[in-house]
């Protein structure tokens, strides 16, 4: 019987909610944390799940869990790499008819 395992993302700096981040499970499921942090991921095995965590930004934080529960997982992001710069470049095309 697939399950699901839920939580929330938590800023270990500011213990704000992270909104948009992704949430990756071993099993080839996804999903991305709503405007309050939340997330609840699809888990087809019911013996134990792993999956990551991640936001730009960020740390990526690997979670693995016995079996998929039915308590709430609070995952704590600590802030990484930070990003000075980036670039966007791209070419305006004149199309004639």
């Amino acid at each position: 019987q697939p399950g699901k395992q839920c939580g929330f993302v938590i800023d270990s700096v500011s213990g704000e909610p992270i909104i948009g981040a992704f949430v990756v499970g071993s099993e080839n499921s996804y999903c991305v944390t709503d405007n309050n942090g939340f997330f609840c991921l699809p888990v087809k095995n019911t013996e134990g799940c792993s999956f990551y965590v991640s936001f730009v930004g960020y740390k990526k934080k690997v979670i693995i869990c016995q079996a998929p529960t039915v308590k709430l997982l609070k995952v704590i992001l600590s802030p990484g790499t930070a990003i000075n710069e980036v670039v966007i470049s791209g070419n305006l095309a004149k199309y004639h008819k």
